[in-house]
């Protein structure tokens, strides 16, 4: 699947260009599984593997009892291994109650769903957990920082690692402030910084553009259904090409990406199908098994509702792909084995029904927040997303719904959410190159402001995206208030107040006003500017003043001499109508004037301006979610448990090392003939024997300096025989090099040859006639500094010997050009002799001039056979002088 993401999602690390490229991490919280993934400069995208090589996590974390003073903590699958025999120290999927207060409805369902628990009520509602094993409490964010711990060492540890600090999460699109305000601090408590909080459809919508591309006339929808373990949303995403103007004059096509609506049954998921079988096979154990046991005893012993939740889990996925199977639980209770009838999944599917209206209602939820007048036949297609959709009766449900062929299975159901996610984080960390996406997800509530007394301000509508920000004019207000953001909207009729805002100095305000800027009472405004946070989505007052306009005269300033001179020599430019600004600063800092010139005359005449006086006032907010718990405390608490894990890691590694040195030298050691004498066996066997009943009996719950102690000493006594062994192997092929290398060394005529061949000779013969076990007269330590010693005394004859060749061709080959210059050089001389001799022949022939005809004679006039035959004469005396 990496092979196949790649070349799609386009992201390059500029680690040549970012000297500090920090790496990133994608984090997938889901109630059943935590799913991560790397970026980081040079590998664009990489699964974080658990220690088991699997893709995925168990969202569980267990304490496992110990005889030291702490119990040992496990993450994952053996987290829930162990739930079968400590049920009371496992706590499983706690996503469900991120953000929830004791006697939420969430946390009695997961009470029921866990029995064994100790569940006990903390400062301002805080739900808290108690570890039998050690006696100590812990928050929800408390245990899910400690699993998010182990995901960021698992990220470091990869090949290539480097230190990770910042995470993009996803989460469920209905989540409000107290839930993400939950996870922002379970991300504080690990050493991670947010960058941001992305939807689960908007994080399936990224992965899915990075491998598509889409037309700028006509827009694409698709709905993202995404069923987990815990609950469904549906998001109607819009997709779309737009042209923007990249550098000089040309323009390049981008991605948008869109939220249009978002639907979802928050606790319609896997866990809800699961339970349903273990249902099934509660009535059927009572009914053939434990006739009298009743069901509500096997739902409220911890060991046994741990193994049955288990076994159901595993029956559902099994029914996904099969039409029928069995339940098998050994020991279920009171020391009974169970094997359940034939589950078929007609009879699984028959206890759906009450399902069957909540598993597409959010996607007509979906649509009619979207706005789309065409409704479901606007939509392309319905991307599924989420295990739970594996669930035949789902995906029988959504094909029934707009047809086989609407439904994409094109993306993973597992990863693709996880892979979106990181793709976002790398775009905004600044560190990598991506492809260009522009993404606006969307809140599903309408934010308000309540100001008591009925009185209710809408903010940002269903829809808005983070970041965005709007400013509110509050003009009845003219003292100080209070005001409570508010969500607004919810599927279940609720509201939940996010923040209470105290804006205080608003008389001050308005009196600074009036004394500074002469403002009348009827003319001050108070304003706030309120913003949904770019990285949460959570509504908040980032600023607040009040203000007011009025009209004044200003009068330009006088002109001095020089621009005097310019207005004579070149004239004033003047205009009907013009604008300017200006702005002042008053002596408090925090009151600033604004002036907008309706006209302007080049006469300095008092014109009038329009001004905009401003003074800041006080802003204070109180998170309306539970107070932090101390977070020192927390630390110190996970700090403890850390120093602990580690000190547990490291004797582990150390009483595995020990035992493995026992079996090496057992197996490798001893069997090898001639390598020991008769005592140094038995000494050996004795060494051996002793760690290895020191290690099972007295060191098995021995600290770890004891067991560090023990594993030094045996190392001891075996690594000399080690060295011993391995010198008996790699001697003879030291001597055969060394050989080699003296062969050659003869060739090049090296005199030092003859005193290295009479020390090997001689050694060997000596090292010919000891034991093993006696002083080695030939040891490796001396072979390998023979032949570096006359290795390098080789090279360096071997340079010189090349140079000297070198050497030799150059001056041969510059004696062979000298000859050639000089041969060039001497037909050039001759060359010019020739030609000079011609020229001189043809000057000759040229100096003899014809005398002219009225100087002839009669006779030759007259005579024209004698005069051809004085020609001819001429010709043959002068062979050479014809022209």
């Amino acid at each position: 699947m990496r092979a196949l993401l790649l070349p799609l999602l386009l992201i390059i690390g500029l680690s040549s260009f970012v000297v500090a490229a920090q790496s990133v991490l994608g984090i997938d919280l889901g109630q059943e599984y935590i799913k991560a993934v790397l970026v980081k400069p040079g590998v664009p995208l990489e699964i974080v593997l658990t220690k088991d090589s699997k893709r995925k996590e168990a969202s569980a974390i267990g304490f496992k009892p110990s005889d030291s003073s702490l119990p040992t903590r496990v993450y994952g699958g053996d987290a829930v291994n162990l739930a079968a025999r400590f049920p009371a120290n496992v706590f499983p999927n706690l996503k469900q109650l991120l953000g929830k207060r004791y006697g939420s409805p969430e946390l009695e369902t997961y009470k029921r769903r866990y029995p064994a628990l100790t569940i006990e009520e903390g400062e301002h509602g805080r739900i808290l957990f108690l570890e039998p094993a050690s006696g100590k409490k812990f928050h929800v964010e408390e245990l899910l920082a400690m699993q998010l711990r182990t995901v960021m060492r698992q990220a470091e540890e990869m090949p290539n690692g480097s230190k990770v600090k910042d995470a993009v999460f996803t989460v469920p699109a209905f989540y409000g402030a107290e839930e993400k305000s939950s996870l922002l601090l379970a991300a504080e408590l690990a050493g991670l910084r947010t960058l941001s909080m992305i939807t689960d459809g908007m994080a399936v919508g990224l992965n899915y553009a990075t491998a598509k591309t889409f037309k700028t006339e006509v827009p694409e929808y698709h709905i993202v259904y995404d069923m987990g373990a815990g609950s469904t949303t549906a998001t109607v995403l819009r997709f779309q090409g737009k042209s923007v103007k990249d550098v000089g004059r040309f323009n390049k096509t981008v991605t948008e990406v869109e939220v249009l609506g978002v639907g979802y049954d928050r606790t319609l998921g896997g866990d809800a199908f699961t339970e349903k079988i273990l249902d099934i096979l509660i009535d059927d154990f009572t009914a053939n098994k434990g006739k009298n046991i009743s069901p509500e005893t096997l739902r409220t012993n911890g060991r046994a509702a741990a193994k049955l939740w288990r076994e159901a889990t595993r029956v559902r996925q099994i029914l996904s792909a099969n039409t029928e199977t069995m339940g098998s639980v050994e020991s279920l209770i009171d020391d009974i084995d169970y094997r359940s009838s034939k589950i078929s999944r007609a009879a699984f599917e028959k206890t759906l029904d009450e399902f069957a209206f909540r598993i597409t209602q959010p996607i007509w939820d979906a649509i009619s927040a979207s706005g789309l007048q065409g409704g479901l036949d606007m939509i392309s297609t319905i991307i599924i997303h989420g295990g739970a959709t594996r669930t035949p009766i789902v995906q029988k449900k959504l094909e029934n719904m707009v047809g086989v062929a609407r439904v994409s299975k094109n993306v993973n159901s597992d990863e693709a959410a996880v892979f979106g996610a990181t793709f976002r984080g790398a775009g905004l960390s600044g560190s990598f190159r991506v492809k260009e996406i522009q993404a606006a997800d969307g809140n599903p509530y309408v934010v308000s402001a309540n100001f008591g007394n009925n009185e209710r301000l809408e903010l940002f509508p269903a829809g808005s995206p983070p970041g965005k920000e709007t400013v509110i004019e509050l003009p009845t207000k003219t003292t100080d208030f209070t005001l409570d953001v508010r969500h607004e909207g919810k599927m279940d009729g609720t509201m939940e107040d996010v923040v209470k805002v105290d804006i205080k100095n608003v008389n001050e305000g308005i009196q600074a006003l009036k004394d500074d800027h002469k403002c009348e009472a009827n003319d001050i405004i108070t304003k706030l500017v309120v913003r949904l946070s770019p990285k949460t989505g959570i509504p908040g007052v980032i600023r607040a003043w009040v203000e007011c306009k009025k009209l004044e005269m200003d009068i330009p300033k006088d002109e001095g001499i020089i621009d005097g001179l310019k207005d004579k020599l070149f004239g004033k430019k003047s205009s009907s109508s013009s604008e300017s600004s200006s702005s002042s600063s008053s002596s408090d800092g925090n009151s600033k004037s604004t002036s907008t010139t309706t006209s302007n005359s080049a006469s300095a005449t008092p014109t009038p301006t329009l001004k905009t006086h401003v003074k800041s006032i006080k802003v204070h907010s109180t998170k309306l979610v539970p107070p932090r718990p101390n977070k020192t405390a927390i630390l110190s608490q996970i700090s403890l448990f850390d120093t602990h894990d580690a000190t547990i890691r490291a004797l582990e590694e150390t009483r595995n090392n020990l035992e493995a040195l026992v079996y090496r030298t057992r197996e490798k050691i001893l069997p090898v003939p001639d390598l020991l004498s008769s005592e140094e066996v038995t000494s050996l066997e004795e060494s051996l024997t002793s760690a290895g009943d020191w290690l099972y009996e007295e060191g098995f719950g021995a600290p770890l300096e004891a067991v560090k102690e023990r594993f030094s000493q045996l190392q001891q006594i075996v690594r000399p025989i080690e060295q011993r062994a391995k010198d008996i192997e790699t001697r003879p092929k030291l001597v055969e090099q060394l050989k080699e290398t003296l062969k050659n060394a003869e060739k090049l005529g090296l005199e030092s040859i003859k005193s290295i061949q009479s020390w090997l000779e001689e050694k060997e013969t000596i090292q010919s006639g000891r034991k093993a076990w006696e002083d080695v007269a030939l040891s490796v330590t001396e072979l390998e500094q023979k032949v570096k010693a006359l290795e390098t005394e080789l090279q360096q004859v071997l340079k010189k010997k090349i140079a000297e060749e070198q050497e030799r061709r150059r001056k041969e080959a510059a004696e062979k050009k000298r000859q050639e210059e000089e041969e060039k050089k001497k037909k050039k001389e001759e060359e010019e002799q020739r030609k000079k001799a011609s020229e001189a022949e043809a000057q000759e022939a040229a100096e003899k001039v014809v005398e002219p005809e009225e100087q002839k004679t009669p006779k030759e006039e007259g005579d024209p056979l004698e005069k051809e035959v004085k020609v001819e004469e001429e010709k043959k005396e002068h062979p050479h002088d014809e022209l």
